[in-house]
């Protein structure tokens, strides 16, 4: 950028611009070498599964994952599918394998097990551990397939006892789609929109992980909300991405509502959470009122209002279709609707858990978090004991925050009997199983999560 900067002064100061003479380029540093050349068409060892299995391994992804956590084009990535792309293109070979791995963890087909195994919780397994991340060649631009390997290992990881090292990956594939730009707005101008708009859908996804890893184990983020600006992804139903007509590509019918704009809400919900990160939590806070002389827990009072605020008007914000109706018949929009809720809940407890007294610590703001705190994971818990009471979807990124609720829960049972205040300790207890029925219902197909509800004797 600073060079072009430059060669625009000089062409400013000529009256005409100038491009490079070709014969400038000296063959001897611009010519790829052989060593450096990548095969174009060299076949690929995967193991994928037989056709009738992946077909329904497709199924199951499109219809448990991606309205919740959309990442991929489904006609592109068909198409692509079907000129078997996957055989030849190893990006686009592990990009397939991820889909399978995640489709598997909701098959019935033994054939997905891990070689040898009979337990479900090694489902997927076998195709995961073939995925390859590092790029075959280090001189091409990455495809966005790449990028998407990164999102899609990352979902899977999430519902595993390996989830922390998910990071590793959320930090390469940060870096990957830095090193193409997609962190900058008006990314891609010259590029197909259909390839764009997959380009943001993978980025936004990985800063959304990296908010929710990183402020649930309690790490440093990977990502710099002022390092990037990239617009949020188009609200834009898939089928509506290709038009017979062009001029109506990538238009929403005004009177069909668009499964995206869950997730564009959804990236909201956790910039304000990040937000409350940087303003809370980080060694070095955010101060977005510049230098002042107020105390700590002024300082302290004055942030959580803020976030408090922004919250509220987030909710406020939410389309009517979103807002969560207990009577709703079951849709897209109603699965999505509790998610946005229970997210809501999650991120009010993180703005204030870092208040919650220890026993015998006494100050009016902290109390307040406390009881606040408390109120959001018992509303948080109702909604999802209901949801899964009533509907057969599981969301596994839903486990640690369930578990945080029940431990706010505690907290507040225990305060309220040291502070012998009037408490229904067998109501509170009653809130506290439910969440350990809901934990219960994970433990089929996600073993690890056992142990959250084990902790809890």
């Amino acid at each position: 950028m600073f060079l072009r900067t430059a060669i625009g002064v000089r062409d400013k100061l000529d009256g005409h611009s100038k491009r490079i003479p070709a014969d400038l380029k000296r063959p001897q540093f611009w010519d790829l070498k052989p060593w450096q050349a990548t095969p174009q068409y060299e076949p690929i060892p995967h193991e994928y599964p037989p056709n009738d299995l992946l077909e329904s391994l497709l199924v199951l992804y499109w219809e448990n994952l991606h309205p919740f956590y959309p990442l991929l084009h489904k006609p592109t990535f068909e198409r692509s599918l079907a000129a078997e792309l996957h055989l030849y293109d190893h990006a686009f070979g592990s990009t397939v394998l991820a889909v399978c791995a995640l489709g598997s963890r909701h098959s019935d087909d033994p054939r997905v097990l891990y070689p040898g195994a009979t337990s479900k919780h090694s489902a997927g397994w076998k195709y995961f551990n073939q995925i390859k991340f590092a790029p075959k060649s280090f001189v091409e631009s990455p495809s966005v397939y790449a990028l998407q390997v990164y999102a899609l290992s990352v979902t899977f990881l999430l519902g595993t006892n390996m989830a922390e090292t998910s990071g590793v990956l959320i930090g390469s594939g940060i870096q990957l789609a830095q090193t193409v730009g997609v962190h900058h707005a008006g990314f891609g101008k010259a590029r197909d929109r259909r390839e764009v708009e997959l380009w943001k859908r993978a980025f936004w996804q990985l800063v959304n992980y990296d908010i929710a890893l990183s402020i649930g184990i309690g790490r440093p983020r990977l990502s710099n909300a002022n390092d990037f600006d990239l617009e949020l992804p188009a609200m834009c139903t898939d089928e509506y991405w290709e038009t017979p007509d062009p001029d109506d590509a990538f238009k929403q019918p005004e009177n069909k509502p668009s499964k995206l704009t869950f997730w564009v809400h959804f990236i909201k919900l956790r910039e304000i959470v990040g937000f409350a990160q940087r303003s809370i939590y980080s060694a070095r806070r955010l101060d977005p009122w510049g230098p002042s002389t107020l105390s700590a827990e002024e300082w302290n009072r004055k942030a959580v209002m803020e976030l408090d605020s922004a919250l509220n008007e987030w909710a406020d914000a939410l389309p009517d279709f979103l807002k969560y109706d207990p009577h709703q018949k079951e849709s897209v929009f109603a699965h999505q609707s509790v998610l946005l809720y229970a997210g809501l809940y999650w991120a009010r407890t993180q703005v204030h858990k870092c208040f919650i007294p220890r026993l015998g610590q006494e100050t009016t703001l902290i109390f307040h978090s406390l009881a606040i705190c408390a109120n959001a994971a018992r509303s948080c818990v109702h909604l999802l004991h209901g949801h899964h009471q009533q509907y057969k979807l599981r969301f596994p990124h839903l486990v640690p925050p369930l578990f945080s609720c029940a431990t706010i829960l505690l907290i507040n049972l225990w305060h309220g009997i040291q502070s012998k205040m009037s408490l229904n300790a067998t109501k509170e207890m009653n809130d506290i199983l439910k969440c350990l029925d809901i934990l219960a219902l994970y433990e089929d197909r996600y073993g690890e999560f056992a142990l959250l509800g084990t902790r809890f004797g």
